[in-house]
């Protein structure tokens, strides 16, 4: 087992995990304990014993009562409100919520987790690698969860609130949750690797390439979530009539703003339709602005990058820089459009526009690369069919604009609970 024996101060728990370990896995531990590990759930002879819990049927009650109780308790925290992402967790970890997804599945009183999962959470969306652990335990597994060393506030209050349980009303549900935090290494990652039936790598293509180096077991499951990128649709006629343009606003704001439009379901690229282009762009880029002043901040390097990313964009096609009040949100207008468009995004509030005639003008986005498409006063269907008659090989989610962000059980179009569960045939 792996533990900064030092940081935890505690080494009562390592000679725990010690007797439970074959003598290959001590000679591991020896040479992996000064590697700065840190548990910030569960201990050291509960990831080394793992392997020998019970796993669950998919959607078993314990699992959805602990999440019952996680939601209650973070919502009953003062401190939560300060966080929008936290209390978005909350609602959508609640019991009613996931019944839902539970709703949706047949057989499932045929079905088992794989049995330990080990998730690697970006660094880039803080409450990423609740959502992983989420699949992991709905889907009935042992969960090792390595999240980023980065300080979030909202992280680190939500697993605090999440050990509290642990500790009490849940504690048998222990077993099944470590959490750990390293700067990245080879070699520990492998160790972790290779006690897993199941991985998930969040993070980009790099990341993914590096950690796939790491073998699993060899019946293991491994499931990459690489770079993508993602479009809105606004059909500016429908905007115009709309009653409550600030709430529109406040959800274009959602889908992008609150993660700095890091997350591969943020749109970067906004396609206007419609008769009235210009007038609607007007008022939603007013609204937007005066939102985005009042809520976001930007950094001197962030502006910085935007800035090199309109002159790259600009030497590769012809574009417009669409004057703003400041910098905090960058529009670059382009006559048309292709794949490559997506290498130039870079996030905090840079948008690029182009307009069109047809849904079928979207299509040279629809890549590999192309994750969700977000739309406002618009028919899904009618975007559905022009995806699925032209055969394109991207888009894996069409939602409506304010819940780009929201996750659900089937993601980059892979139904997570049916890959991390086993069937049971008679």
């Amino acid at each position: 087992m792996i533990v900064n024996v030092v940081e935890r101060g505690n080494i009562l728990i390592l000679l725990e995990g010690l007797k439970n370990l074959m003598i290959e896995d001590v000679v591991i531990l020896m040479s992996l304990i000064n590697k700065n590990i840190q548990f910030v759930s569960g201990s050291i002879s509960i990831t080394e014993n793992m392997n020998k819990q019970r796993v669950s049927m998919p959607f078993s009650e314990e699992t959805l009562l602990f999440f019952d109780a996680l939601s209650m308790s973070i919502l009953k925290t003062p401190e939560s409100k300060k966080f929008s992402d936290l209390v978005a967790f909350a609602f959508w970890c609640r019991k009613k919520h996931l019944l839902k997804f539970k709703n949706s599945k047949n057989n499932l009183d045929s079905s088992l987790g794989l049995g330990l999962l080990f998730h690697i959470a970006p660094s880039n969306v803080a409450l990423n690698f609740a959502y992983s652990l989420a699949i992991g335990l709905l889907a009935g597994n042992n969960n090792i969860v390595r999240i980023s060393s980065k300080p979030f506030l909202q992280v680190q209050l939500l697993l605090k609130i999440m050990n509290q349980l642990l500790e009490n009303d849940f504690f048998s549900f222990r077993s099944k949750i470590c959490i750990v935090q390293y700067e990245y290494n080879a070699e520990i990652t492998g160790y972790f690797s290779s006690l897993a039936d199941g991985r998930l790598i969040w993070g980009g293509d790099e990341t993914i390439k590096n950690i796939r180096t790491s073998q699993l077991k060899p019946n293991g499951i491994d499931v990459g979530f690489y770079n993508r990128n993602s479009i809105a649709i606004i059909n500016a006629d429908n905007y115009l009539v709309h009653e409550n343009k600030k709430y529109l606003a406040q959800y274009f704001y959602n889908d992008t703003y609150l993660n700095d439009q890091k997350a591969c379901s943020s749109p970067s690229i906004i396609f206007w339709i419609g008769e009235n282009k210009s007038e609607a762009k007007a008022k939603f880029w007013s609204e937007l602005t005066e939102l985005v002043n009042e809520k976001y901040k930007i950094l001197a390097n962030q502006t910085i990058d935007k800035l090199e990313k309109f002159y790259e964009v600009a030497l590769k096609y012809e574009c417009q820089k669409i004057a703003t009040s400041n910098e905090l949100i960058t529009r670059i207008n382009l006559l048309e459009i292709d794949q490559e468009i997506f290498d130039y995004c870079c996030g905090n509030g840079f948008f690029i526009e182009t307009d069109i005639e047809s849904l079928i003008e979207i299509l040279p986005v629809c890549s590999k690369k192309l994750q969700t498409i977000t739309y406002f006063g618009l028919d899904a269907e009618a975007i559905k069919k022009t995806i699925i008659d032209n055969g394109v090989a991207g888009c894996d989610r069409i939602v409506k604009m304010g819940n780009a962000l929201e996750f659900n059980t089937v993601w980059d179009g892979k139904d997570l609970i049916d890959t991390f569960s086993r069937k049971i045939v008679t």
